[in-house]
């Protein structure tokens, strides 16, 4: 798991907080059955995850979505 790099440049921060939004107003959008809650969560990791690497960013979502759900993601 990499560490926030501090030479990480604005544009790619800008980058993945774009994607963040993105992917949670598709999420938002395609299923309407998830709570005001789940989508704040999914927001927070997403935007966390933009100090990770991207594999672990992929983990975390869909982990937080599975435990909004109740269910367990185990790769």
């Amino acid at each position: 798991m990499e560490i926030c790099d501090e030479n990480m440049s604005q544009m790619q921060r800008i980058d993945m907080t774009g994607l963040a939004v993105a992917l949670g107003l598709l999420l938002f959008i395609y299923f309407p059955t998830l709570t005001v809650e789940a989508t704040i969560n999914l927001y927070y990791v997403l935007a966390v995850s933009r100090c990770v690497s991207f594999l672990d960013g992929i983990y975390l979502t869909a982990d937080t979505i599975a435990d909004n759900f109740g269910g367990f993601v185990g790769f």
